[in-house]
């Protein structure tokens, strides 16, 4: 084994290459004046000296630039690299110009043999001394002061082992070729044994002695070995050290993934279970087993750790269909049927229910399998109908105010039928009170005026009871978007004539219904009419006017209400949505924030843009019903 060429390695690896030139021209003086003393010829020691330090920077330089030098030893790409370039590669070829140096400078005369003994005293040095030094300078060794006693105690027995071995058996068997295989034999259990339970740092330094004393045995055996037993006691060396440095990575990197694994799945704060082909949970976090076996038989987590999760649950299918519905969405996840299975379900396993939601997704990789998530979504669906009857609340506050806005509208149009009924009402108790006979025509005529009047007054407070009313519960039904948009321009008909605007109706024929609730979508409607005459209202009479258009896509209604006004501020344009946002001194910004959960509620998407002329559009796009749904006859 020649040791300088597998130190310098070592050193150049784990040093920055700045001070690179400082190793190679410290090295020299020492190389020369070595070879010179054994009267190795100038020529012979000078092309030495760049073969072996050649060797080891571009062993070094190569290794750099494919991985960092603290991982070359902690991964099995970082070990196979070490052992395909450091050990073979560069050392082959660097015996190759070596021999061929001795060769030219004729020291010797035999090329292959030196070849051949080059490259197996180099690679086992190398592959002896390297990993050592290397993880030596690379390591912190922090993580010594966590380990237990009890390991140290195992590294003691290790060594002390390691020690008995070498000692003992080299003072019984060393004196033969056959006894010191055997003692290289013999250490193979300790180094298995350090590989598996220290790592590739331990297998390090265990190869480095263990190595150095059965060579030191075999340079001290009398008579000395032949060449041919010097080659076979180095490639056995060569192989058991490669072998057990490749294990001692393997389980190394095989426990760090087990615990990045482990730390993952336990770091998740839903419940997760992994299963396989079959439906075995094979692993499982914390959140996930909590529940125990005391767990309540409507949950579908809580299955143990190499349970089969079908015959676990298949008893609660029986009675829970959110069971069997777990239950085949698993199934199909796991035979390819499906790349996603979502659902919900409640579970009354205290006071009060609990929501969870259950997602299945396929694993992947080359292992068939499924991870199963479980998340406890109680609080959001608490949030969310707290959330909903606020915005319910708020809804209800905005149609009042709106109702407060179109008083003198809605006093107009329940003056004309009131009056009539009272003038009807007079006039009939004067023809009653004169007594006059034959006045059944004429009374009749005046009941059928009041039943008409009053007809029409129902008819208002109807409009307003859909449009203004306090229930909170509101249900889906199919709409034509026309007779909506006519409900509400006919309810603010005469603050409409008062104010001197115009209305432009541009409604489609043959309009496709929508599904919606019409008290939301009127208030839609209402609020967009309202924001378009507040934009009119300070333009010269005759110039107020406002376009309401009705139109269908392939999958999709539009509802566009444009203005003729000042148009909206641009930098604010992004903002109009926003809750308590304003451009109205008395306003509340309460309208459009409404106008924009009432379209999303439904689905939709509502969007403001500034004419290219003066004013501004608001466009509202609704989906359409689907077509088997839609009602045989439309209304126009």
């Amino acid at each position: 084994m020649w040791p300088p060429n597998a130190m310098l390695l070592a050193a150049l690896l784990i040093t920055p290459r700045s001070a690179w030139p400082l190793y190679l021209l410290a090295i020299l003086p020492v190389h020369l004046a070595t070879q010179l003393s054994h009267a190795i010829p100038l020529a012979t020691s000078v092309g030495w000296y760049f073969t072996n330090t050649g060797e080891a920077v571009l062993a070094a330089v190569v290794l750099q630039r494919l991985r960092a030098p603290r991982e070359l030893f902690q991964t099995v790409g970082g070990v196979l690299l070490f052992l395909t370039v450091g050990v073979i590669a560069v050392t082959g070829l660097m015996s190759f110009i070596d021999a061929a140096v001795v060769v030219f400078t004729g020291f010797d005369h035999n090329f292959w043999i030196l070849c051949r003994q080059r490259f197996a005293s180099n690679a086992l040095a190398t592959l002896t001394l390297v990993p050592a030094i290397v993880m030596f300078g690379t390591s912190s060794f922090s993580h010594l002061r966590k380990m237990p006693r009890s390991r140290y105690l195992e590294g003691a027995l290790l060594a002390a082992g390691t020690l008995v071995i070498v000692n003992l058996l080299s003072a019984w068997y060393g004196h033969s070729l056959q006894g010191t295989l055997g003692l290289a034999y013999t250490l193979l259990p300790l180094l298995v044994w350090a590989a598996v339970r220290f790592g590739p740092f331990s297998v390090g330094l265990l190869q480095l002695v263990s190595t150095s004393a059965i060579l030191w045995a075999a340079l001290n055996r009398a008579p000395p070995f032949l060449l041919s037993e010097v080659l076979s006691l180095q490639m056995l060396l060569a192989m058991l050290n490669s072998l057990s440095l490749t294990l001692s990575v393997v389980m190394s990197e095989s426990r760090r993934l087990q615990a990045f694994h482990s730390t993952v799945l336990n770091s998740m704060r839903n419940a997760v279970a992994i299963t396989d082909a079959d439906g075995v949970v094979i692993d499982a976090n914390p959140s996930w087993t909590a529940a125990g076996p005391m767990r309540a038989q409507c949950r579908l987590d809580g299955v143990p750790v190499h349970a089969q999760y079908f015959d676990d649950r298949r008893r609660a299918a029986d009675d829970s269909p959110d069971a069997a519905r777990m239950l085949s969405g698993l199934d199909t996840v796991l035979t390819g049927s499906r790349k996603l299975f979502e659902m919900e379900y409640a579970c009354q396993d205290t006071d009060q229910p609990r929501w969870f939601s259950v997602s299945v997704v396929p694993l992947k990789g080359a292992q068939p399998g499924a991870v199963i998530t479980h998340n406890d979504m109680t609080e959001v669906k608490r949030n969310e109908a707290v959330t909903q009857q606020l915005r319910e609340e708020l809804a209800q506050a905005g149609r009042v105010m709106t109702m407060g806005m179109l008083s003198a509208s809605l006093t107009h149009e329940l003056s004309q039928p009131l009056s009539a009924i009272l003038v009807n009402g007079q006039a009939a108790h004067r023809l009653c009170a004169r007594g006059v006979e034959d006045s059944g025509p004429e009374l009749q005529e005046i009941l059928t005026d009041i039943i008409t009047a009053s007809r029409r007054a129902g008819g208002i407070l109807q409009r307003l009871r859909r449009s203004f009313g306090s229930g909170s519960t509101r249900h889906a039904e199919p709409l034509n978007l026309n007779d909506v948009v006519r409900d509400v321009l006919e309810l603010t008909r005469s603050d409409l004539i008062r104010q001197g605007i115009s209305v432009d109706r541009q409604l489609a024929t043959d309009l496709p219904c929508i599904s919606g609730d019409r008290a939301q979508l009127q208030q839609l409607v209402l609020n967009l009419v309202v924001n378009a005459c507040d934009a009119v209202r300070d333009n010269t009479v005759g110039d107020r006017q406002i376009t309401v258009t009705t139109s269908a896509g392939e999958a999709a209604m539009q509802l566009v209400i444009a203005d003729i006004g000042t148009g909206i501020d641009a930098a604010q344009l992004g903002s109009i949505f926003e809750p308590f946002f304003t451009t109205k001194r008395e306003g509340l910004g309460l309208g459009l924030a409404l106008c924009r959960w009432i379209v999303l509620a439904h689905g939709g998407q509502l969007t403001a843009e500034n004419n290219a002329g003066r004013g501004a559009t608001f466009r509202c796009v609704l989906p359409l019903l689907d077509p088997r749904q839609q009602p045989d006859e439309v209304r126009h």
